[in-house]
């Protein structure tokens, strides 16, 4: 499923992967990178809401990915929805 959907994802086909993406963490919601994954799919579909929400998933799964935190940044930055 993951690398399915990172196919779709890397040929500019965001929808399937959400699909995909979507299975694969219906199976397992504790993989960090999938939810990581998940949120940058999302974000191009502009999608930014449930997007960041994918993205808070990945950093309590795995707080120590640095990208996880900038996307999440870049993520509310364009939904002007920071503390």
């Amino acid at each position: 499923m993951i690398g399915l959907g990172n196919a779709y994802y890397d040929s500019q086909r965001p929808l399937e992967a959400v699909d995909f993406y979507r299975k694969a963490l219906d199976l397992d919601p504790q993989l960090a990178d999938v939810h990581y994954n998940m949120g940058n799919a999302l974000y191009l579909i502009e999608d930014i809401s449930t997007a960041i929400e994918h993205y808070k998933q990945a950093i309590n799964l795995n707080p120590k990915k640095a990208e996880s935190h900038y996307n999440l940044g870049n993520a509310l930055c364009v939904k002007a929805d920071y503390p």
